[in-house]
């Protein structure tokens, strides 16, 4: 079995699945019978060539699903599909950390010039000695919430093009009158 340890993953609280490099540290890597299309934040349209699995296995099989999206330059972790499996990601201006049932899976800290929280993947067995912060003892505490929130994840980008390419799509493609007002 691979082992992920030290292989940057980037956390994403917008992206809808995990997708990966071709090299990516993962296990059960198969040919994808349908290719997905997924939409980047240029607006390109990319698509997969495999399945895999991340080498977790105390998450459900469905969370540890991957897709290997070749045209990639980053290791995406959809947040959401973690939260959705029941594990807690907690996320501070300097570290995050994921966790299921009271056991850490994932420790990350803040990149510090994209700002962007990447990952790093827990050999099994290994648990840090790290205490429950206060703010995660309060979270359990509080009501539920109809309210919907949205957040997205950009990629320290190279050019001011991209970053103005990133913003556009971010936008859902406004006409470029509507911005300049």
């Amino acid at each position: 079995m691979p082992t992920p340890t030290g292989d940057i993953l980037d956390s994403d609280t917008g992206a809808t699945g995990t997708f990966v490099v071709a090299n990516a540290p993962v296990i059960n890597k198969q040919l994808a019978t349908k290719a997905i299309p997924v939409q980047v934040a240029t607006g390109t349209v990319i698509y997969s060539t495999h399945t895999a699995e991340l080498p977790i296995p105390s998450l459900p099989r469905a969370t540890r699903l991957c897709h290997t999206l070749p045209d990639l330059t980053h290791l995406l972790v959809s947040v959401r599909q973690l939260c959705d499996a029941g594990c807690l990601a907690v996320f501070d201006k300097n570290a995050i950390v994921i966790t299921l049932n009271n056991t850490v899976l994932m420790l990350g800290k803040r990149h510090h010039v994209s700002r962007l929280w990447h990952l790093t993947i827990l050999p099994p067995g290994l648990s840090p000695a790290i205490e429950p912060s206060p703010h995660i003892a309060a979270r359990q505490h509080l009501p539920q919430t109809t309210t919907v929130a949205f957040a997205n994840a950009a990629h320290l980008s190279a050019s001011l093009a991209e970053l103005v390419t990133f913003a556009h799509a971010a936008l859902l493609s406004p006409s470029l009158s509507t911005l300049c007002t």
